[in-house]
């Protein structure tokens, strides 16, 4: 652990996490016309703390954007960032950690992953629609959709509000998990 905390690895592990959370956060804003304004407001006041806490750690174990235009979606785990690159086209990197995070949660056969998963990919089809302009983006959002629609018949029995506290639990419980990390 102090070999990693000397290298820095320690600490880039809790700002990827913080960010996961964070992207687990924003994609409880497909859910606002069913949440209340209270709960609409906490998840938002989590997602900006994450989202903070993400880059306040990147910036402190000195990593960089790839390029000056880089956001802090395009901050993250080098593996990641290689999967991402090989999926999405270009005008729709915006969506792509939510599309990364969906993936590594396909590897949990557990109900609330496939939730989560669904709702990751859910949000970045609809955030994607909104500015895919090429043939490409096209073609790859058809895909993501029809990697969405066996999910969302398999899933249909479960309510909307029941996905909603699942997600929020999930992106709850990531977030509990890396602050407990960062202030140990």
């Amino acid at each position: 652990a102090d070999e990693e905390d000397k290298a820095g690895t320690a600490g880039r592990s809790a700002a990827e996490l913080f960010y996961s959370a964070a992207v687990y956060y924003e994609a409880l804003q497909q859910f606002y016309d069913f949440s209340e304004d209270e709960v609409r407001k906490e998840e938002e006041r989590q997602w900006v703390y994450c989202i903070r806490r993400a880059v306040e750690i990147f910036r402190t174990v000195g990593r960089r954007p790839a390029s000056k235009n880089s956001t802090i979606r395009n901050q993250v785990g080098e593996n990641e960032a290689q999967i991402v690159e090989e999926m999405c086209p270009s005008e729709l990197k915006h969506i792509n950690a939510f599309i990364c995070r969906a993936e590594r949660l396909d590897d949990d056969d557990s109900v609330e992953a496939r939730i989560v998963a669904f709702y990751c990919r859910m949000y970045a089809a609809i955030e994607g629609a909104s500015c895919a302009t090429s043939e490409e983006s096209e073609m790859f959002l058809i895909q993501l959709m029809n990697k969405i629609e066996p999910e969302k018949e398999a899933l249909s029995c479960i309510s909307l509000k029941e996905s909603h506290d699942l997600c929020k639990k999930f992106a709850n419980d990531n977030f509990e998990a890396v602050n407990m990390q960062d202030e140990a």
